[in-house]
Order: structure tokens, then sequence, then C-alpha cells
């Protein structure tokens, strides 16, 4: 699945057609609830705000844009890539991709069994993947199955959130991509994460004796201000190199 693009360190001026929005002053947040910086070890990203949607991500030197129609972001570029959204209602069903220097494109379908799971399929140039994404009932991402990958890996990532905001919570539009957004981050939608883990399916292709071993195991941390948002969160892995953090100012 296509989830951690370029800009993907997340996010127009809006007008009143394609973005729903009267008010186009761009600002970078003015009532302390979502970020506006984050600084990770590749730098730091400055986060733009029109009200409560994201109005683009500046990133070293790329400029990523999104643009809304309603509550729902139907748009996100920069210099290397474009995605466009489509919905059913509430539900993602389809991102079309375009490499903006190749042309190559790609797309992802989504086929929803019910409010929390659903089937996807990913045919991108580089990646051709299909499986299932089970959401929990505060829309966090809970459960990716790999199905069958370029190379046959078939795997299942579970994720485990605490009872505490993620720094994104209050980013209109971000629910309803359902985990595209937010793979790869250290948090899910609303919650931040605990822990994940990632368990193969196919003994053949790990050559393991039992497969409930998990591959991977990924532990985080939170420090938290008064105002109950994270002011950073850390992540170490099974393998001593897998660490991160990421710092964050509203």
């Amino acid at each position: 699945m296509r989830i951690k693009f370029t800009f993907f360190l997340i996010l127009v001026l809006l007008n009143s057609c394609s973005s729903n929005s009267d008010d186009t002053t761009e600002t970078q947040n003015s009532n302390g609830i979502m970020p506006t910086e984050v600084i990770n070890g590749f730098g730091k990203d400055l986060y733009y705000y029109n009200g409560d949607k994201l109005n683009k991500i500046i990133s070293g030197g790329t400029t990523t844009t999104f643009t809304y129609s309603g509550d729902k972001i139907t748009n996100i570029n920069n210099s290397i890539d474009n995605y466009d959204f489509s919905y059913n209602g509430s539900k993602l069903i389809k991102v079309n991709y375009t490499n903006i220097s190749t042309l190559k494109t790609g797309v992802e379908i989504f086929t929803w069994i019910d409010d929390y799971n659903c089937n996807y399929d990913v045919k991108y140039p580089s990646s051709i993947e299909n499986g299932k994404i089970k959401l929990d009932s505060n829309f966090n991402l809970e459960k990716i199955s790999v199905n069958k990958d370029a190379i046959n890996y078939h795997t299942e990532t579970r994720y485990t959130y605490t009872n505490n905001n993620s720094p994104f919570i209050n980013i209109k539009g971000l629910r309803y991509l359902h985990g595209f957004f937010l793979v790869g981050y250290l948090f899910g939608y609303n919650n931040n994460l605990a822990f994940s883990s990632k368990i193969p399916q196919e003994k053949k292709f790990y050559n393991l004796d039992n497969l409930s071993n998990p591959l991977d195991i990924t532990k985080y941390n939170a420090e938290y201000i008064s105002n109950g948002m994270p002011s950073q969160i850390e992540s170490r892995g099974t393998d001593p190199f897998n660490y991160t953090l990421q710092k964050f100012t509203y």
C-alpha cells in the first residue's frame, strides 16, 4: 500500500468552489490546537492552515498543498507527486496518483465491507499489492493485512493506541483518509500509538517455525503539554537503529 509519499511529513489557498471556505486567510494556526511545526530526523516541517483545514506544509524546499471539498481532502500536490481522492459519503474509495516528472500513474481502490473494514488493491509504477485494512472505533488504523505485494510477502501489521490525543486530531479531513495519510507516523488519527508489530503470515517466505513471532515490534512514548497535546513522540523498534523522535509546536 503506497502510504508514505514525499510530502508525507504531512498538507492553496481555498476558494468557495473547490475548498468550500469563505475565509481565504492563510495562517500558521492561531488557536493552539494544531501543530505549526514538527521537527524530526529529516529537519523541520511548517504547517499552514485556513481555519481548521490544512492549507500547506513546507518541508525543506518542498511545498505540499491540500485542497478540500467541504470537510474532505480531495487533492494533495507537490513538485513530485499529485494525489486525487474520491469518496462515497464518508468512505475513501479511490486514490489516483501521478508522478509530476515522469507522468506515470497509479491507482488505489478501497472496497468497504462496513464502517471499519475494507479491502484494498494498489497498482503503482513501483508497487503492486492487495490486502485488508481494519480501523478501530476511533478511526485509527488498527491492522493492515498484506495478501500479496511485488515480492509476494504476506504480512500483518497491528497497531495499539493510548487514550491520549494525536497531534493531528483537530485537523479537518484526515479521518476520511482512513489511514492513507497516517501510516508510517507515530500516531493515529485520534490517538497516539502505544506499539505496533509486524507479523509474518506465511512460513515459506520467512523460514520461521512460529508464525506468531513478530518480525518487528515498535514501542512509542509521548510527553504532553497542559492542553493535552503531545509535545514529542519517541519510537524504538526491535532493531536498535529503528529510532525516531518527533517534536511538536502548536
